[in-house]
């Protein structure tokens, strides 16, 4: 008998979460204008993307600080308004709202692959390569858009962008276990 798709519904929920996000943000090559000329005409930009920054510090922290699973829609909740948000604000502002998208992506790439493995190297691993990928075929996907272009120096940002926060959840997540195993 072959053996399941995922390992625990946790896992599939993980992935299907992924899956949203990635949606949202390829979504956003084809929409968003509009948003922002609105945005950026009342001088909310600032403001729109500090909220955002904070949101994402927070998920961040989180993650790193989150032992029960379930707990995970408290960052799905944050992650998805942040990413939603910032999808309007992508046309204008790519370098930061990549920062921020790719955080969160990269994010719940890893815990997907920390409920498969472990919190090990493999899983750290394997979330970079996939959030790498995802992150590289957000800019190919550009290349079919008129009104946007492919621009390597994004995918070494993006790469750059989530090799830091996986690392970071890498080091914060085995502290938290060195400390608690010191109780």
């Amino acid at each position: 008998m072959p053996s399941p798709l995922f390992k625990s519904k946790i896992e599939k929920r993980l992935w299907g979460i992924v899956l949203l996000i990635t949606t949202v943000i390829y979504s956003s090559i084809f929409v968003g204008y509009p948003v922002f000329k609105f945005l950026s005409g009342h001088n909310l930009l600032g403001l729109f993307f500090g909220i955002a920054m904070l949101l994402c510090a927070f998920v961040i922290l989180l993650h790193g600080f989150i032992k029960d699973a379930t707990k995970t829609n408290v960052l799905l909740i944050i992650s998805m308004v942040i990413i939603v948000g910032l999808l309007w604000l992508r046309l204008e502002l790519p370098e930061r709202t990549h920062l921020i998208e790719y955080t969160i992506l990269s994010i719940f790439v890893h815990k997907a692959f920390i409920e498969r493995y472990g919190k090990n190297l493999k899983a750290a691993f394997f979330a970079l390569v996939v959030s790498i990928l995802i992150g590289t075929t957000d800019e190919v996907l550009q290349l079919f858009v008129p009104s946007r272009f492919f621009d390597y120096q994004d995918i070494i940002f993006n790469c750059i962008v989530i090799f830091c926060t996986i690392t970071f959840s890498t080091l914060l997540q085995a502290l938290m276990i060195k400390c608690n195993s010191k109780n």
